[in-house]
C-alpha cells in the first residue's frame, strides 16, 4: 500500500514537472518561469492578509451581491483572471454594475471581499 501511494505521488510529480516543463500549467503563454512564482506565492501567503484588487465587474448576482470580476493580478494572493466573489457585508455590492471599472479589497482566507470604490461606472 505504501509503495503504490508513494508510486502514484511520483506518477503525478513528473505530470505536473512535465506540465510545467511545457509551458502548459496555468497559462500556455506565460511558460515555466511564470507557473512557479505563482506556487510560490500562493504557498507564501498570508491567510488574515487583505489584498488590493482592480478589475471589471462582468456579472452581479441579485440574489446575494456576489461579483465575478475579470481583475488584473492580486499581487500576493491570486493572477489575473475572472472569478466569482462573495461580498461582506453584501451592502458594498448595492450600485455597482456590470462594466464598472473597480478597486477592492479581498481577504486572503476567505476570498471575500470587504471593500469596494468604483473607479469609472459602466458606459
Amino acid at each position: 500500500m505504501k509503495t503504490s501511494m508513494v508510486m502514484c505521488a511520483a506518477v503525478a510529480a513528473t505530470a505536473v514537472v512535465a506540465s510545467l516543463e511545457q509551458g502548459q500549467a496555468f497559462s500556455p503563454a506565460r511558460g515555466v518561469a511564470w507557473a512557479q512564482r505563482e506556487l510560490v506565492l500562493v504557498q507564501a501567503q498570508d491567510p488574515n492578509a487583505v489584498f488590493r484588487g482592480i478589475g471589471v465587474v462582468t456579472d452581479v448576482d441579485p440574489a446575494t451581491g456576489a461579483l465575478t470580476i475579470n481583475h488584473q493580478e492580486i499581487v500576493g494572493l491570486m493572477p489575473a483572471m475572472e472569478m466569482l466573489f462573495e461580498v461582506e457585508p453584501r451592502s458594498l455590492s448595492e450600485g455597482v454594475k456590470p462594466g464598472d471599472r473597480i478597486e477592492f479589497r479581498v481577504e486572503g482566507k476567505t476570498y471575500r471581499i470587504r471593500d469596494i470604490k468604483v473607479i469609472e461606472h459602466a458606459r
